[in-house]
C-alpha cells in the first residue's frame, strides 16, 4: 500500500521543482516543461533530472501497486482491467521520465498519451466496482475519473497555450490523490464485499 501512499507526494515534489525552475509557470507551461534537460535563454529547470527521476519512481510505484493492491481490491472484470491500465499508465510514466520533451518530442508525447487516455477510465472502472461496498469512496472516484476526463479534453482540443499547463495538472494529479486515498481506504478496512462483475 506504500507504493499508493506516496503518489500525492509527487504533487509536493513537483511544485519543488516548479519553485526552482526560472521562467516556468504551471498554469501555462506543461509538466514535462520541468522536465526539459536544456535550458533556453527564457526558461530553465535545473532539477529536471530530479523530475524526470520522479516520472520513473512514480510509474514504476504506481504499476507495481496496482498489481499487489489486487487481492485486496473488490473482485470482478471491471476492476482487473481497472488494474491492467494503471499498469499501463504507470509504464507510460516511466517511460515519459525516459524520454524527456526537448529530446525527442514526438517520442515523448507518444509514451505520456496512454497517461491521459487510461487513467480517467481506469478510475470510471474502479469507482463503478466500489459502488456496491463502498458509495462514498465511489464517488470520489467517479467524480475524479469525471473532472480529469474533462481537463484532459480540454488540454487536447481548446487552443490555449495559456492555460495548459493548468489543464494538464487538472488532468493528471487527481489520479495521484484518488490512489493515495484508495490505499488509506484499504489500510483502515473499507466496507468488502461482492462488486460488479
Amino acid at each position: 500500500m506504500l507504493a499508493w501512499l506516496v503518489q500525492p507526494a509527487y504533487i509536493a515534489f513537483e511544485l519543488a521543482v516548479a519553485a526552482r525552475a526560472r521562467g516556468l509557470s504551471l498554469r501555462s507551461d506543461t509538466i514535462s516543461d520541468l522536465g526539459a534537460t536544456v535550458c533556453s535563454a527564457a526558461t530553465c529547470s535545473p532539477w529536471h533530472a530530479a523530475l524526470n527521476a520522479s516520472f520513473v519512481l512514480t510509474g514504476v510505484l504506481f504499476a507495481a501497486g496496482a498489481l499487489l493492491l489486487r487481492p485486496s481490491l473488490p473482485p470482478g472484470r471491471l476492476v482487473d482491467l481497472a488494474v491492467l491500465l494503471w499498469v499501463l499508465a504507470g509504464v507510460s510514466s516511466v517511460a515519459t521520465g525516459l524520454m524527456p520533451v526537448n529530446e525527442n518530442p514526438a517520442l515523448h508525447y507518444a509514451v505520456a498519451a496512454p497517461l491521459f487516455l487510461v487513467q480517467p477510465v481506469s478510475l470510471l472502472l474502479a469507482g463503478w466496482a466500489l459502488w456496491p461496498q463502498a458509495r462514498a469512496l465511489a464517488s470520489f472516484t467517479l467524480l475524479t475519473a469525471a473532472g480529469c476526463a474533462v481537463a484532459t479534453v480540454l488540454f487536447v482540443a481548446v487552443p490555449a497555450a495559456e492555460l495548459d499547463g493548468l489543464l494538464e495538472r487538472l488532468a493528471l494529479w487527481p489520479v495521484k490523490v484518488v490512489l493515495g486515498v484508495l490505499a488509506i481506504s484499504m489500510l483502515t478496512g473499507w466496507p468488502r464485499g461482492d462488486a460488479r462483475k
